[in-house]
């Protein structure tokens, strides 16, 4: 784990202190390199003085944990009624990495509104220190030349980047620099000695990077998994006795510290043995870890294999027969069967995230050589490079630690994208370990050209991040001219869709009344606000409003995303009404998303503002309030379907009791309600609405926008009411769109 370049016997000191300062610059080099690709989206988050705009996915519930600690220090937001309104919900996820953002957030801001600035550069900061790991695995199996190089090639992976990059301050940033600690002192104690303590040292490190991981994401057993079975196998085959010990000593450990916090936070949602949160299944799993490794070990010492085969098979029983009594605790199997589900893209969900989908698709290779360039076609080969390195004896275990770890991550990452960023670490030292190996075929095959063939790792290198750089060296110019101070046309927070979607939701928030609980949990809100779950976050944290789902779909509670989408997807207004009156719904947010069909209310809404217009009906109890932000770029993007010409991104409509009017004419006649109503944006539509007087010779109509309001979007003047051959204009107000009041109308015909 040195970052001390080591000398070969011929060096003098003099040149072994000169390489050991090239290797520490070179590495300052690297590390420069992530920091600045990760800081290249700079301009489009910091978009206006100290503001600063996040991925509106989990990013945005992150920053409503992390201000929650700004604001209440220590505490964590545990039950949160913003969540899965009215119901509330236990928050899913563990508490380590949010806490850890709302504490350099007290460290680093002033106050509430510098969270969000100061939680955007901490992806950028994790990632960097990814990259120093990177550089010590690679050291663990290689010389100082291929560990740069591995440092090099993991700064450089967008499959890395994206997840790390500045204004994302997701759990996955931690998850890979945890993953990545992981995976390094895994590889460490395959080798380590038990004399001076190195082995002891390593496996209470393996303690504290188990217990970070657990407490920082739902999805730690997938490491669990990986890395423990790993380093049994590694240590079974090479019959270290010892380590197997630590490994069951460090498991019992983290197992025992891993209790408190289950019986703290949690589980809520999936029963006692949840996979998607933190559960009884993660100490269940670290107890069978335990046995394991002990027994392993312990037969070993009592009639010791001959053969690394024979050691393997027998540690592949125990490991059976642990992993069946696990099994058959109730409830474990139920739990595992779920996680099988979520890797085999089972439920809809899941199914339908572009993360689930594989690097290569339909043919193209797009997806791969964006992520990776073109390492993307050898990926399949990392792990071969590490397993081919395990022919050297001093750096085997090691080695095929890493071989291991590489193909479990690598085969979920060609078929989910979403797992390039656990992958990212160790395929870098896989592929700079794959430029090693064809570097020394090359001085082989031109033993006459040594510096051609040292050089020829390096432009085979260069040629296979070519499309990386090109991509970032895209974004320089851009960069260059926001450190400049140079003006930009217009807003750019407009440029991006979480920024569009980001005004939006500073719109919202403008536009309704303020409603409790934001950061008091125990106050229930006043209402909710419908939206599409991908921005239910950004609404919460944003615009500061209950939701009734979000960016957790079914994992809080299906009901109510079901609930949420028939709502856009039902045709009949009384239904809509209804649907949304059972989770006391008050607005309703749309856009321009998939494809919904003319007489749904997504499209009634959006498309025709509740007109009418298209063949419709009018809606009778839906006015729009606010609109906007013109010429963004809509959430519509991530379905395919681009913005209409003069489309806006999102409205926001409340729903209303109406107002009704009471005509008074001649009986038969037909009687016609219309308002201009004028948008933020300066867009104008007519609300129109007819009726015909009955024998009394009256009508009903029931409209929902209020003429004297201070609602963004509204009315430009009275009603104007127009029966048979007489004529009004009316004044409605909010009071009475919002109570249901009846207004009499009197039309006068004109001398």
């Amino acid at each position: 784990m040195s970052l001390r370049a080591r000398s070969s016997p011929g060096d003098t000191s003099g040149q072994a202190t000169s390489r050991t300062w090239r290797v520490r610059l070179g590495l300052l080099a690297v590390l420069a390199l992530a920091f600045g690709l990760r800081s290249l989206t700079f301009p489009g988050v910091f978009v206006g003085e100290g503001e600063a705009i996040l991925r509106m996915d989990d990013s945005q519930y992150h920053a409503r944990r992390a201000l929650y600690t700004f604001a209440r220090f220590p505490r964590v937001l545990d039950r949160d009624t913003y969540l899965n309104f009215p119901q509330g919900a236990n928050v899913p996820w563990p508490p380590l990495y949010d806490f850890t953002l709302g504490a350099v957030a007290r460290l680093f801001g002033r106050d509430a509104s510098d969270v969000p600035a100061v939680i955007a550069w901490v992806p950028v900061a994790l990632g960097t220190l990814t990259a120093l790991l990177v550089y010590a695995l690679a050291r663990t199996v290689a010389g100082p030349g291929t560990a740069l190089g591995s440092a090099a090639i993991f700064a450089l992976l967008r499959a890395s980047v994206i997840y790390t990059d500045v204004g994302n301050p997701d759990h996955h940033a931690a998850v890979a620099l945890l993953g990545a600690a992981l995976l390094l002192l895994h590889a460490v104690g395959a080798r380590a000695a038990t004399r001076g303590g190195t082995l002891a040292a390593v496996h209470a490190g393996l303690v504290v990077a188990r217990v970070a991981m657990l407490l920082s994401w739902h999805g730690s057993l997938l490491y669990l998994a990986i890395g423990e079975t790993t380093a049994i196998a590694v240590l079974t085959g090479a019959g270290r006795r010892d380590a197997l010990l630590a490994q069951a000593a460090g498991a019992l450990a983290t197992a025992a510290l891993a209790t408190p916090a289950v019986l703290r936070w949690g589980p809520s949602l999936g029963g006692p043995y949840s996979t998607i949160e933190l559960s009884w299944l993660h100490v269940v799993v670290l107890l069978g870890v335990a046995a394991s490794a002990w027994a392993i070990g312990w037969l070993e010492a009592q009639r010791p294999a001959g053969r690394w085969t024979g050691r393997l098979l027998r540690g592949l029983a125990v490991g059976l027969l642990v992993g069946v009594c696990v099994l058959l605790i109730p409830g474990v199997s139920d739990g595992v069967a779920y996680a099988l589900s979520y890797f085999g893209k089972e439920t809809p969900w899941i199914a339908g995230n572009t993360e689930s989908q594989p690097i290569f698709r339909d043919g193209s290779t797009a997806i791969a050589v964006f992520l990776y360039g073109g390492f993307a076609f050898l990926l399949p080969l990392a792990p071969l490079a590490a397993l081919a390195r395990a022919r050297v004896r001093r750096v085997r275990e090691p080695a095929l630690v890493l071989a291991a770890w590489t193909l479990a991550l690598g085969s979920l990452a060609l078929t989910q994208s979403r797992y390039g960023n656990d992958f990212a670490p160790g395929a870098a030292v896989g592929l700079s370990l794959l430029l090693r190996e064809s570097g020394l075929l090359a001085a082989r095959a031109l033993p006459r050209t040594p510096l051609l063939a040292r050089a020829l790792p390096v432009l085979v290198g260069a040629g296979l991040v070519w499309p990386l750089v090109t991509g970032y060296a895209s974004r320089v110019p851009t960069a260059v001219s926001h450190l400049h101070g140079e003006p930009s046309q217009g807003d750019p927070a407009l440029d991006t869709m979480q920024g569009t979607a980001h005004r939006f939701a500073q719109q919202v928030r403008a536009a309704t009344p303020e409603t409790g609980g934001f950061l008091d949990p125990g106050v229930v809100p006043d209402y909710g606000v419908l939206c599409f779950a991908t921005m239910g976050h950004l609404i919460q944290h944003v615009a500061h409003r209950p939701t009734t789902s979000d960016n957790f779909g079914p994992y809080l509670l299906k009901s109510n995303l079901r609930l949420t989408n028939g709502f856009y997807a039902i045709k009949n207004e009384e239904s809509a009404i209804r649907l949304a009156e059972r989770p006391r719904v008050r607005y309703v947010i749309t856009a321009e998303q998939g494809r919904p069909r003319p007489m749904m209310m997504l499209h009634r809404l959006h498309r025709a503002d509740g007109t009418g217009r298209y063949g419709g009906r009018r809606l009778e109890r839906f006015r729009l309030v606010t609109e906007g932000p013109g010429g963004g770029v809509s959430i519509g993007r991530l379905t395919g379907r681009p913005l209409p010409p003069g489309d806006v991104p999102y409205k926001l409509f409340e729903i209303v009791a109406g107002a009704l009017l009471e005509v008074s004419a001649a009986d038969n006649v037909q009687v016609i309600a219309e308002v201009d109503v004028e948008t933020p944006i300066g867009r104008r539509f007519t609300y129109r609405a007819s009726s015909r007087t009955d024998e009394r010779g009256i009508a009903h109509l029931r409209i929902p926008y209020a003429t004297d309001t201070h609602a963004p979007a509204r009315p430009i003047a009275p009603y104007r009411v127009i029966a048979g051959r007489g004529s009004a204009q009316v004044t409605v107000t909010d009071a009475d769109v919002q109570g249901g009041a009846t207004v009499r109308v009197f039309p006068v015909v004109a001398p």
